[in-house]
């Protein structure tokens, strides 16, 4: 719930203060809400640029079926997507391609004008 994950998120919103002083970071996480989104960038200075990764269900539970020791079950899935908050002022990618085109075609949506 949203209270479990507020100190959570109160740390990674201090880590990505301490690194914007130090040039920026990239940070991964699923952030489903707007308010997480919110929490997270409320003590920056710019504005992040968020990337939303899109892939249909069936590829996203195929993967997680897939991945072995991970904390989150595939059983999960379908309540994470029930909670998602599609963000309005992300960069989109699809994510069905290789991770070599997604850092592709995410480097080539990116501002060119980043520091």
């Amino acid at each position: 719930n949203d209270e479990d994950r507020a100190p959570w998120l109160a740390r990674l919103a201090d880590l990505l203060q301490q690194q914007e002083t130090k040039g920026g970071a990239v940070l991964a996480c699923s952030a489903l809400k707007a308010s997480y989104r919110e929490r997270l960038a409320a003590p920056l200075q710019r504005a992040p640029h968020w990337v939303f990764l899109t892939a249909p269900r069936a590829i996203i539970l195929a993967r997680m079926q897939a991945r072995s020791a991970h904390f989150m079950p595939s059983s999960l899935l379908d309540s994470q997507l029930a909670t998602l908050e599609r963000p309005t002022d992300a960069i989109e990618v699809d994510a069905t391609q290789t991770v070599a085109q997604c850092v592709e075609d995410l480097w080539h949506k990116l501002p060119k004008n980043m520091p």
